[in-house]
């Protein structure tokens, strides 16, 4: 019953078992190969455990499958940029993330991954800042995004101002 199995998928997810995440979504894409969920949750895990190539495979397979909720093709295109990064295709995983972007352009969670990968390899602070400020108008007090807001201060060299958001994180 995939009620059942997107339940356990979720769940594996936010407790961030990423072992049994793998193996349990492998099998229900097997019973349920059209459905979205499991490929994104599986892409997920995989980028989670360092295996890019795969990760990638699997997201590009299960974006297919992803029909009329804007928000769930951001994420797979952030994950699809997340795996490109870590295949070092810095310039595949921008536009990735420009994708998930103009997919769902107030989804907080990819604009907050896009301003920390930016900041991460010093891509591009400005617009890094720009997409963390987005959020943090809508997320004020949300600790994962006060810390992106310090990471990207802290890339640019703002350090005292950094120190303020890494505080408040």
């Amino acid at each position: 019953v995939y009620p059942i199995w997107n339940q356990i998928l979720l769940l594996e997810y936010q407790f961030q078992q990423f072992d049994s995440l793998v193996i349990d979504a492998e099998k229900c894409i097997e019973f349920f190969p059209t459905q979205a969920l499991p490929y994104f949750v599986l892409g997920a895990a995989l980028n989670q455990q360092g295996n890019f190539q795969k990760a990638l495979t699997t997201l590009e397979t299960g974006l297919d499958y992803v029909l009329k909720d804007a928000d769930l093709k951001a994420e797979f295109q952030g994950q699809i940029g997340e795996a490109q990064f870590g295949l070092n295709h810095n310039k595949e995983a921008l536009v990735a993330y420009e994708l998930a972007r103009s997919s769902a352009p107030q989804n907080a969670f990819v604009k907050n991954n896009y301003a920390y990968r930016l900041a991460l390899y010093e891509l591009d602070l400005l617009k890094a800042e720009k997409c963390i400020d987005e959020v943090l108008m809508t997320f004020p007090n949300e600790l994962r995004y006060l810390d992106t807001k310090g990471f990207v201060l802290f890339q640019q060299g703002k350090y005292s101002e950094a120190k303020i958001f890494f505080d408040r994180a």
